[in-house]
């Protein structure tokens, strides 16, 4: 008897020590849309998950179990746990149920026109005095390329003209001009010392400066009853210096595709568009973050039938398509493969490793580039995401982030909860 006990022990230990950093690993909350099946990333052999169980905690109605499988039900939450045997507890986990959220995908090209709060310090410019001696007064102050400046002397900078009047100002009266200054989340202020250029019969603090951007990049979604909508994918920085744009004001507005450049390795390509603001709609950027931009959108929108978004972790390695522009205002249909499903909670926000596989798509463009990111990634009938970078040495190759990531930096995720509880 006691061997019998003894053996089933041994073999209880076997099956928990070996793999238990497998369960360590395993989220402890996860959200799925009403309808999805759970998946959890168990790697253990299948000879022995035959003896895994998924059981149903507290009983919720949020969750069903089809042949062991969970299934996301009606909008909640739901207890549930992986036990061994049906009794020996490995893992617990929380899974909150969204109701089904619907979406009208993008792929439209949009121009993007925005103007920065404050301006931003792309470079130095020398001041060349009367003997011939090239001076930098911001550089030297410690001004940083880079830099934000929102305010002179207390006075509030918008644009390049209202920094050069207020320098001038300072600089007859013979004063220092105190910046106050952003420089990647903290505030600081720096003293420059303004001075006379003879080439420009100006003051000068010797610093070349930035005050807006524009581009075009490609509209992923519009959500249908309150007009919100997000793009691009990623963050909007400067060209010059890298860093992220702190938007005062920006729209988005409908942009005409007139030529590509196609990209080859080592030279990303890039849509040639023109931008047409005519009022027929455009939208007003809120929010520039990791994952794109979003805010949104006034006039008659583009509409086309309304998709399903999926959460993370529904999407699926295998084929899908991209919608996007390479000729006019049309919106096309492209076959991509989703290679590799990266973490969703990386800083940057790439969620996935996307090619491009459609022939035409290949031919006309040589693969991703500029002024696609934001496509939206249809799977299944589903939105999943959105193309954001190219890998410059192969074109064919690139990133997309997670829809639901999107949503969240949008604020329709706490929406979208708010209606499961």
């Amino acid at each position: 008897m006691r061997k019998g006990i003894l053996l089933v022990f041994l073999l209880i230990s076997a099956f928990i020590q070996a793999p238990v950093h497998y369960f360590s690993a395993l989220p402890t909350a996860q959200q799925a849309v009403v309808g999805e099946k759970l998946t959890l990333a168990i790697n253990w052999p299948k000879t022995w998950q035959r003896f895994l169980q998924i059981v149903n905690v507290n009983y919720s109605p949020a969750i069903s179990l089809q042949q062991g499988q969970p299934v996301a039900r009606e909008p909640g939450e739901a207890e549930l746990a992986v036990k061994l045997f049906g009794f020996l507890p490995l893992h617990r986990f929380t899974v909150r149920v969204l109701p089904e959220m619907h979406l009208i995908p993008g792929g439209q090209s949009i121009g993007v026109l925005l103007k920065s709060r404050g301006v931003m310090v792309v470079g130095y410019a020398p001041i060349t005095s009367e003997g011939e001696e090239k001076i930098y007064p911001g550089r030297d102050a410690g001004v940083l390329i880079g830099d934000t400046i929102l305010a002179i002397n207390g006075k509030n900078i918008n644009n390049e003209k209202e920094m050069a009047e207020i320098i001038t100002q300072i600089g007859q009266k013979g004063e220092k001009a105190i910046l106050t200054i952003e420089r990647r989340g903290t505030r600081l202020q720096v003293a420059v010392t303004p001075r006379f250029c003879p080439e420009t019969q100006s003051y000068r603090i010797g610093l070349y400066i930035r005050d807006s951007a524009s581009g075009v990049g490609t509209l992923t979604f519009i959500e249908p009853k309150k007009a919100y909508f997000g793009a691009l994918g990623h963050i909007i920085a400067d060209s010059d210096t890298s860093e992220p744009i702190d938007i005062r004001e920006g729209k988005i507005v409908r942009a005409v595709v007139q030529a590509i450049h196609k990209g080859k390795e080592g030279f990303p390509g890039e849509k040639l568009g023109v931008f047409v603001d005519d009022g027929s709609w455009w939208g007003e950027i809120t929010h520039n973050t990791q994952v794109g931009i979003f805010g949104r959108i006034y006039g008659k929108f583009p509409a086309s039938r309304p998709l399903p978004v999926v959460s993370n972790n529904q999407v699926e390695t295998g084929p899908a398509q991209i919608l996007t522009v390479i000729n006019g205002e049309k919106v096309e249909a492209f076959t991509i493969k989703i290679k590799k499903l990266l973490p969703p909670d990386r800083p940057d926000g790439k969620g996935m490793v996307v090619e491009i596989t459609d022939p035409r798509l290949l031919k006309e463009t040589g693969g991703i580039i500029q002024g696609m990111s934001g496509s939206p990634i249809i799977q299944k009938g589903r939105i999943v995401g959105a193309v954001t970078h190219v890998l410059v040495n192969n074109p064919r190759l690139g990133y997309g982030c997670y829809i639901e990531k999107m949503l969240e930096e949008a604020g329709l995720v706490e929406t979208w909860k708010k209606a499961a509880s």
